[in-house]
């Protein structure tokens, strides 16, 4: 009766062993370079369908037009207190009548803004042009006529704009002006 339980005992252990070990099982190579393969269709799909560096344009184009927007509320606040719009320095800083300094893009103008915004782009800047009665702020949009808020609507230079003073040689395709002119 022992020598049966011992020999019931080896084959249940046989049987078990040989069931975990087809359990498992892992992945065939087969099997892992079809998935692989796969993934890089769906990737290279995604990035050509996604265009990350049309998308990063548009933010900073994007984040141009705000910033430009922003100072034009700026300078209209300016224009309230002051009853003219702060004239221009050689740099095209905007000179602050009230304190009798220039102010530099990426500083703070208080209290109309804390800080005047610099272009998005290192080689890049904002242009502002005033004689005190109206005035022009100008910046070179990325996308140029992909982009139809620009002058034309089809990357033109503004027709008003300073020849290649938005940075890097690049002319000024973008620009907003005081309620009496036009960019």
């Amino acid at each position: 009766m022992i020598k049966e339980l011992i020999k019931n005992l080896k084959f249940k252990t046989r049987q078990s062993s040989i069931i975990n070990h087809k359990s498992m099982r892992g992945f065939t190579l087969i099997e892992l370079l079809t998935v692989i393969g796969v993934m890089g269709v769906v990737s290279a799909m995604a990035l050509v369908l996604l265009n990350p560096v049309e998308q990063l344009r548009k933010t900073r184009d994007a984040s141009r037009k705000g910033d430009l927007v922003q100072v034009q509320k700026a300078l209209e606040a300016y224009y309230s207190d002051v009853g003219s719009y702060p004239t221009n320095t050689v740099s095209y800083t905007i000179f602050d009548a009230n304190t009798g300094n220039p102010v530099s893009w990426g500083t703070s103008w208080s209290p109309y803004m804390n800080i005047l915004p610099r272009d998005p782009s290192t080689s890049s800047r904002y242009v502002y042009v005033s004689s005190g009665q109206s005035y022009f702020l100008y910046a070179n949009l990325e996308r140029d006529s992909r982009d139809p808020q620009t002058c034309g609507g089809n990357g033109s230079p503004c027709p008003n704009a300073p020849v290649n003073q938005c940075g890097g040689g690049a002319e000024c395709n973008y620009g907003v002006t005081s309620p009496n002119a036009t960019p």
